[in-house]
């Protein structure tokens, strides 16, 4: 089974381009905590190269900012080519089946609010007052 779900900070603004077929793809670098810590005792982090396509790429681009905090979940997704210089080279990258995002100063905006927006005919997502939450 080839899954992979990582919950980081975005550590680059996303970049959106079309193919020649109209599709949209959005590419983001993600920063995960590694659980390691430096020489000097600080935080570790690991970076993973996210690629969205679709509609899902389109709201990336439009909401996803630097520095936001993301949900990401889909699969890894191996490429390799020769370089200028006649060695093979290989990258990993994760192609993504769903991105929550979570504004540093905004509330959460999810795929699932998504479709609330575009008038699925639910009610859709409502303000809770933190007095309601049960813990």
């Amino acid at each position: 089974m080839n899954s992979v779900i990582l919950i980081g900070t975005a550590a680059t603004e996303p970049d959106m381009r079309y193919t020649q077929t109209g599709k949209a793809v959005t590419n983001f670098r993600i920063s995960v905590p590694s659980g390691r810590k430096g020489k000097n005792g600080g935080d570790l982090s690991d970076f993973f190269t996210v690629v969205v396509w679709g509609d899902l790429a389109e709201s990336v681009a439009s909401n996803l900012r630097k520095g936001d905090r993301a949900f990401v979940q889909g699969r890894l997704q191996n490429e390799s080519w020769t370089g200028d210089d006649g060695k093979k080279r290989w990258i990993t990258k994760v192609t993504a089946s769903s991105v929550d995002m979570f504004s540093t100063s905004e509330a959460p905006q999810t795929r699932q609010e998504e479709r609330h927006e575009e008038g699925s005919g639910d009610a859709g997502p409502r303000d809770i007052d933190p007095d309601e939450i049960p813990f």
